[in-house]
């Protein structure tokens, strides 16, 4: 990273910093810990090899959680395309309002 760069903030090193603090349920804690060993040597990894000049690079291994913003953001961004198929090609406005009971 060239000099005066900051690394971008990701949601693992927040919940690093503040997972203690949190009241978390069953469900949300095992979604913490999966972010948190996300790419990681917790969970181990490979060494990718390019077929054209051999260079050898390691790569962590993902934890493919989907509430995960690393591995899940692809997922949730194919749905959103797919589901733009199914729009009728106008604008789309929401209304809200109460009726009497």
């Amino acid at each position: 990273m060239p000099c005066g760069e900051r690394a971008a903030l990701a949601v693992a090193d927040v919940l690093r910093d503040h997972v203690a603090a949190l009241r978390l349920s069953a469900e949300q804690a095992k979604a913490a810990t999966h972010i948190l060993a996300c790419r990681t040597g917790r969970l181990g990894g490979h060494f990718a090899v390019c077929d054209r000049c051999g260079h050898k690079h390691f790569a962590y291994h993902s934890c493919r959680d989907r509430h995960c913003p690393r591995c899940g953001s692809l997922d949730q961004a194919l749905w959103a395309e797919a589901q733009r198929q199914h729009l009728l090609p106008i604008s789309y406005f929401q209304l809200g309002f109460t009726l009497p009971a």
